[in-house]
C-alpha cells in the first residue's frame, strides 16, 4: 500500500498544474503542495487516524505548507487540525466560497485561530459549516460581520455534552 500511494503521489504531482478537483478519502496518500491549481478540495479521514499518529503529523505539515490561491471549496471530515486549516485558509487569497469542516473530536485546540482565519480571510464565503463549542460561539460575530456573502451557515457541536449551543445564548 505504501509503495502504491507513493507512486500515486508522484503521478499526481506531475499533474499538479492541471488538477482542479481533488477528493482524498485517505490522508495517507499524497502531499498536497504540488497541486497549486485546486479549486475544490475534499479531505475525508475515514480511517480516523489518532490525532498524534505519524500520518496526521505528516498531513498537518502538508496542510500548513500548501498554498491554493484558486481554492473555492474546502470540505474536510474527521480532522481537527484547526491551526493548519487556518493557515491553509489564509493561503487561499480570499477565494473560498464554501467551507465545511466536520469533526466529532473533542480536541478543540486552535479552534479560535481557525474561526478568526475564516473571519479575516474569507469575505466571499457563501456556505459555511463548522463545528464549535459554546466557548467559541461568541467568535461567530466576526464571521457574520466580515463574511458578507453568507447564504447558508451551519454549526455543529464538537463537545458532546453541549449538543445544543444556540440554546445557551
Amino acid at each position: 500500500k505504501a509503495g502504491t500511494c507513493k507512486e500515486l503521489g508522484k503521478v499526481l504531482g506531475r499533474k499538479g498544474n492541471t488538477i482542479n478537483d481533488l477528493s482524498l478519502y485517505s490522508i495517507n496518500i499524497i502531499p498536497l503542495i504540488s497541486l497549486v491549481n485546486l479549486k475544490n478540495l475534499l479531505i475525508y479521514n475515514f480511517e480516523l487516524y489518532d490525532i498524534n499518529s505519524i500520518e496526521i503529523k505528516r498531513f498537518r505539515q502538508y496542510l500548513e505548507n500548501s498554498k491554493f490561491s484558486n481554492l473555492q471549496i474546502l470540505d474536510v471530515y474527521g480532522l481537527s487540525c484547526f491551526k493548519e486549516l487556518a493557515t491553509l485558509i489564509k493561503n487561499t487569497e480570499e477565494n473560498l466560497l464554501e467551507i465545511s469542516i466536520i469533526t466529532k473530536y473533542v480536541n478543540t485546540n486552535n479552534l479560535e485561530i481557525f474561526i478568526n482565519s475564516i473571519a479575516n480571510n474569507c469575505p466571499k464565503v457563501r456556505d459555511l459549516s463548522i463545528g464549535i463549542t459554546s466557548k467559541e460561539f461568541i467568535l461567530i460575530k466576526s464571521i457574520l460581520l466580515n463574511c458578507r456573502n453568507l447564504i447558508c451557515i451551519e454549526f455543529d457541536s464538537i463537545c458532546y455534552e453541549n449538543d445544543i449551543i444556540v440554546m445557551k445564548y
